[in-house]
């Protein structure tokens, strides 16, 4: 069974919907699978999620503490779907990369998503990535193919093996830890529904490739053209500069991968010496569940204190529709009620000698 961890990001009205689709590309690839939110105690509209949870079959939220980071919670969510294939995702990833993702992983265990760039700047990105992953070998580490870390899938093994892995989670989630795993890779020009000021790691990626492309034409150049001009011959000091020049290129490709390996792990989740977290969840709410939430009073116009005790008491929210049409039967009651008790008082005050004229 497919476990889709969701993490909670800024939703609007029209989220619902969102997710209906969401749930529709999933369902076009897995026959059985659940939901798991993720979000902070703090998060905004976290009654609103609450909400779709108790109301959607096969749906989970994990509240965490107002605290936990996002890696953090990727790690709970990853733990509560041990033994379940994962997809990782957030609340506005695109359907239809959600959809590719979950085609691709049928020979896969595991798949990367990549924000596809246009002709020029795909060429620049990968001589980047190529003089990336040169640096990381360089420092000793795995290579990385610096794609989303919020949109992944693993296997149930590699999952269960991500579960028991705290400290460097997310480093086994961004490189290629699993060497035996067969990896793929989805491209797509727009991964989520607002790409604003999510680019930026693209935009790294390409000022790297930039640089090491000049670089590279600059070596070629000292080594290939200058002894076609000079008969073959290196002269002594060409030989100095081709050396030099090498070191200086190792030595920068080097301390710039360490700089972008190190933006890329993040902050290290919280855990003690025996790689136990330091993070709590403080809430799990599942489908069916009655969720209680409290009445928010803006204008309170009661004075008596009895009356506003019971009130600020809580209430329990089942459906916005169920809620209008109590609302509008309260209203109506209402009306007539007061309606009788006027006529009758109107009826009550009137003179004897209305009373002997009608006679």
């Amino acid at each position: 069974m497919l476990t889709t961890i969701i993490l909670a990001k800024p939703i609007d009205e029209s989220y619902p919907e969102k997710h209906i689709k969401m749930l529709e590309s999933i369902g076009k690839t897995e026959r059985e699978f659940e939901v798991v939110f993720l979000a902070n105690s703090d998060f905004p509209e976290l009654n609103f999620l609450k909400l779709m949870t108790s109301n959607l079959p096969g749906h989970y939220l994990i509240v965490a503490e107002k605290s936990t980071t996002d890696d953090e919670m990727i790690q709970m969510g990853i733990e509560f779907a041990s033994g379940n294939d994962v997809l990782l995702c957030t609340a506005d990833t695109l359907p239809e990369v959600v959809e590719k993702v979950l085609e691709k992983k049928k020979d896969r265990k595991i798949v990367y998503v990549r924000r596809k760039l246009n002709g020029f700047k795909t060429f620049f990105q990968k001589i980047g990535i190529w003089a990336y992953n040169v640096g990381l070998k360089i420092n000793g580490k795995n290579s990385d193919n610096f794609a989303e870390t919020r949109i992944q899938y693993f296997d149930g093994k590699i999952a269960n093996n991500l579960a028991d892995k705290i400290a460097n989670n997310r480093e086994l989630r961004i490189t290629n830890a699993f060497k035996q795993a067969r990896t793929g890779t989805v491209e797509n020009k727009q991964i989520f529904f607002d790409e604003s000021k999510k680019k930026y790691k693209e935009k790294n990626m390409f000022g790297l490739g930039f640089v090491s492309f000049i670089y590279i034409l600059c070596l070629l150049a000292v080594a290939i053209i200058y002894p076609c001009l000079n008969n073959g011959i290196y002269d002594w000091w060409i030989m100095v500069l081709l050396v030099l020049w090498v070191i200086f290129g190792v030595i920068a490709i080097a301390l710039a991968s360490r700089k972008i390996y190190r933006s890329r792990c993040g902050i290290p989740l919280r855990a003690n010496n025996f790689d136990e977290p330091l993070y709590s969840c403080e809430e799990i709410v599942k489908t069916g569940d009655e969720i209680v939430l409290p009445v928010v009073i803006d204008k309170p116009v009661i004075k008596n204190k009895a009356q506003i005790g019971r009130l600020s008491k809580q209430t329990k929210f089942k459906k916005v529709d169920e809620i209008k049409t109590a609302t509008k039967k309260t209203a109506t009651t209402k009306t007539k009620a007061t309606a009788k008790k006027t006529t009758k008082t109107s009826k009550e005050k009137e003179t004897p000698k209305n009373k002997t004229a009608k006679k």
